[in-house]
């Protein structure tokens, strides 16, 4: 997704890890296996990276901010949106309405198949607040670093209220993973506060991970209709939480397997292709184009369909390139 102007190849890798969590967990999800609602983990991963690579922008021009990350996100899902559309009219016998297919063009709902576009409207959402979390957040430190950590609570309030209960089509824990990853960066030059913070939501998270396990798995708790409302948000939270402190751990832990050299090219190709490796893998393993029944042999169809995936990102990323070149050139002849 977002790119520092110093790559860290830290991030490079969690981000890598992530896409690999997520094209695995789609894969465990076709043989319903339990496994994948926790190795989807990487989809909050990824929001923590953005938040993250976007806490110490400055943003001068709002409305370039927005026109070039909204281009960024929309050319690539606009034309995977096209081709799965096309190749589900003409290649299956799923039928799709005129309101799926305007839902689907305008990010508010989605076509079978591709369920994990829900991601697209939430990072746009995130994306959008990010230049009032910016100047909040500058505006607190030019006062008392203190104001820093009491804007982050106030806006993670903020947005609990606000998405909970007035714009319920956004999951509020996943907005809020993209502010924790922001708030970290600003953080990092509070080298305490910030290992202080890792730390905290790793905990916590551990905390509610550890009541889900027992409600779902062991059931040594029961859930009553009384805490059944409270315990929904917090197995959110728990996975963001988790999300977080994959990625605050995996930048420790990583660092020294980034010096060989072998292993930066690999995060080049990476850093270049996962977003178009995230819209386009899922039609491949579940829905109607879904390829996971192609023969008899599971590995084989899996490899296959991997096989594919990096092909067809490959062709977006070029095809989007050039939209997106000619977009820009116009841009600029107009102003």
């Amino acid at each position: 997704m977002a790119l520092e102007q110093k790559r860290d190849l830290t991030i490079s890798f969690v981000r890598m890890l992530a896409m690999m969590s997520i094209v695995t967990c789609h894969v465990m999800q076709y043989y319903n296996m339990e496994l994948a609602w926790w190795f989807n983990v990487g989809v909050q991963m990824f929001l923590c990276i953005s938040g993250y690579l976007y806490g110490m922008k400055r943003i001068p021009d709002i409305s370039g901010f927005y026109r070039k990350n909204f281009v960024k996100i929309l050319i690539d899902y606009e034309i995977v949106m096209f081709a799965a559309l096309a190749a589900t009219v003409f290649f299956t016998d799923t039928a799709i309405t005129v309101k799926e297919i305007a839902g689907a063009v305008l990010t508010v709902s989605t076509i079978e198949g591709g369920a994990h576009l829900w991601f697209i409207p939430t990072i746009l959402m995130c994306y959008l607040l990010t230049p009032l979390y910016e100047r909040i957040f500058r505006r607190a430190e030019q006062r008392h670093k203190l104001l820093v950590l009491a804007a982050a609570f106030l806006l993670f309030v903020m947005n609990e209220l606000v998405f909970r209960q007035m714009f319920s089509y956004f999951n509020a824990a996943w907005i809020n993973c993209y502010l924790i990853g922001f708030v970290l960066r600003r953080l990092q030059q509070y080298r305490f506060w910030y290992t202080g913070s890792a730390w905290l939501l790793t905990l916590t998270g551990a905390v509610f991970i550890s009541i889900q396990v027992s409600v779902r798995y062991l059931q040594l708790i029961t859930l009553t209709d009384a805490w059944r409302p409270f315990y929904y948000p917090m197995c959110d939270y728990g996975h963001v939480f988790l999300g977080v402190a994959l990625f605050c751990l995996g930048r420790v832990m990583l660092r020294p397997v980034c010096q060989f050299r072998l292993i930066q090219p690999i995060l080049q190709l990476s850093d270049r292709y996962s977003y178009q490796i995230y819209l386009t893998h899922h039609f491949f393993i579940l829905g109607p184009l879904s390829l996971m029944a192609l023969t008899a042999n599971s590995w084989f169809n899996v490899l296959i369909i991997l096989a594919l995936t990096v092909l067809t990102a490959v062709l977006l990323q070029k095809i989007s390139a050039k939209i997106s070149a000619v977009f820009m050139k116009k841009q600029l002849c107009n102003q």
